[in-house]
């Protein structure tokens, strides 16, 4: 890890079309508000829907799918 940014509030980023959980909000809009190329995560029950959008501010990836793009 290059460096690590505190994010005090990320509320105010918006998460396209209400497609997450609440919980999982925070997430999201912390990696936007930090201007993430890639957000990676495990947990496929609540962000796979967002693994294949291109409209998006950054690419939802598995790390599996991570390592193989050659990231």
């Amino acid at each position: 890890m290059e460096r690590v940014l505190v994010v005090p509030d990320v509320r105010d980023h918006v998460v396209p079309g209400g497609l997450l959980a609440q919980n999982d909000v925070p997430v999201y809009s912390a990696a936007v508000a930090v201007r993430a190329v890639v957000l990676l995560t495990g947990d496929t029950k609540h962000f796979s829907h967002l693994m294949e959008r291109s409209d998006l501010p950054l690419k939802v990836m598995t790390v599996a799918r991570f390592l193989k793009a050659g990231y």
